[in-house]
């Protein structure tokens, strides 16, 4: 909810114009919560069953759909910026899913110490 808040302002205020990196940060943030959420959602299921590299990697494949989905919005509506652009925001996409793969691990792990 908060990273759709602070896109909601990046356009409202021109904020993607005015504040260096607003833009890389809004997608790390965005996708990295999305990640996270269908890391929690999806984690009781998979923890038993999946080995954790399928999960970082199913995550990190989650975020990357995502931002490509995205991208192609931008294009489609005409806010796309250069090519420079949409390969770092997809950058940044990765790294957002990639950081929530990371706290979801961190995460999993503290919580199967405790069960033990």
């Amino acid at each position: 909810m908060a990273s759709a808040g602070l896109n909601l302002l990046g356009y409202v205020l021109n904020l993607y114009r005015t504040i260096a990196l607003y833009d890389e940060g809004v997608h790390a943030l965005s996708i990295g919560t999305l990640c996270l959420a269908a890391g929690l959602w999806g984690h009781s299921g998979l923890s038993r069953s999946t080995a954790a590299p399928v999960r970082y990697l199913a995550l990190l494949g989650t975020g990357l759909l995502a931002g490509l989905a995205w991208e192609f919005f931008e294009w489609a509506i005409g806010i796309i910026g250069d090519r420079t652009d949409t390969l770092i925001d997809l950058l940044m996409d990765g790294l957002g899913a990639a950081a929530a793969a990371l706290m979801l691990g961190r995460w999993g792990e503290a919580r199967d110490a405790r069960r033990r």
